[in-house]
């Protein structure tokens, strides 16, 4: 039910009408400015370790907030770029907006069968993993994520819920009953550190957000694979 939800939630979002491609994602309560935004990617970039030729699969990808800034200020080639979202209005943003020929559609934890032809150096999401309805989820997420990459390639899953950085009202999102929201979905590290890093057989690293003009400045974690 939850994820149903979600999706509904999301599909309308998404269908804004707007240009923005951060209110069209739904972060403008949130990103307090272009600069912040501007930041946010740097850091994700500096992650993706990219270069000419290199393949990269954003699961979870809206409308393409991420993917516009990596075109636009770091020279990302559009032909290495590959995303998908299960949003129906996301799927057609990113096609209609940003002209992205390397889209699916599709359930996070189905993208194994969407992309079974391609092989790509770095799998990665933003703000994605508190929307899934469990820890199943997530854990089948991830597993996907890693029939994907090449032998060397990296898994980056940035801006997770921490449930270790949880305040009052984080605690009363993470609940329904509480709030009459749709819950989040909060992690602790170790689920990352050592539960799914013992099933992908990958070395582990973390951080914190550290922009500080993002709303979750150190509260949010991000973690890299390989």
């Amino acid at each position: 039910m939850q994820k149903n939800e979600w999706k509904q939630t999301w599909d309308k979002v998404h269908s804004r009408e707007t240009t923005n491609l951060i209110e069209k994602d739904g972060f403008e309560k949130v990103i307090k400015n272009k600069e912040c935004l501007d930041k946010i990617v740097e850091s994700i970039f500096t992650k993706l370790d990219y270069r000419y030729g290199k393949k990269i699969l954003e699961v979870g990808a809206g409308s393409g907030m991420i993917i516009e800034k990596l075109l636009q200020n770091h020279s990302v080639s559009k032909d290495d770029l590959y995303g998908c979202d299960y949003s129906e209005s996301a799927f057609n943003n990113l096609r209609k907006i940003l002209w992205l020929s390397h889209i699916e559609k599709c359930e996070a934890n189905q993208i194994g069968s969407m992309y079974i032809h391609e092989k790509f150096d770095v799998v990665f999401c933003n703000s994605v993993f508190h929307y899934f309805s469990d820890y199943k989820y997530a854990e089948e997420t991830l597993l996907a994520m890693k029939k994907l990459i090449k032998p060397k390639g990296k898994i980056c899953i940035f801006d997770i819920c921490d449930i270790n950085s949880a305040d009052e009202h984080d605690y009363k999102r993470m609940s329904s009953r509480l709030t009459g929201d749709k819950p989040h979905l909060y992690y602790p590290l170790s689920f990352f550190t050592s539960y799914m890093s013992h099933k992908l057989q990958m070395n582990c690293s973390t951080f914190l957000n550290n922009i500080e003009d993002y709303a979750y400045y150190q509260k949010r974690m991000n973690v890299i694979y390989g």
